[in-house]
């Protein structure tokens, strides 16, 4: 089990190794994030979760989050294309790169 501080609160995640678990434990709970396929399972409990495919950007409502596995391979190319679309789009910022795991927030009041 993974526990560390975030926010000021003690999140833990449950069954999730290392340091592939301190990105997900960014994420608050009650968020609407899209994660790659390998790490939506570590979110669903406590998150609306969408799987990081093409569209999902466009969502409404918006996605807050973006949690992304560089090395996810399905679908198919889509964690690379919506990275590269989040990075050319005004609001998402980057909170945390480790073990290939990128974790984006939207900036407050940014829907596009």
């Amino acid at each position: 089990m993974l526990a560390h501080q975030v926010l000021g609160e003690r999140r833990q995640v449950d069954g999730f190794p290392g340091r592939r678990g301190r990105p997900v434990a960014l994420v608050p709970d009650g968020a609407r994030v899209a994660a790659s396929n390998s790490l939506a399972p570590h979110l669903t409990d406590r998150a609306t979760v969408h799987l990081v495919a093409d569209g999902v950007l466009d969502r409404r409502p918006a996605v807050e989050w973006l949690v992304a596995d560089r090395a996810e391979a399905w679908p198919a190319g889509a964690v690379g294309r919506v990275l590269r679309q989040a990075s050319d789009r005004a609001g998402w910022r980057v909170v945390r790169e480790e073990a290939g795991v990128v974790v984006l927030a939207r900036r407050a009041g940014q829907t596009g």
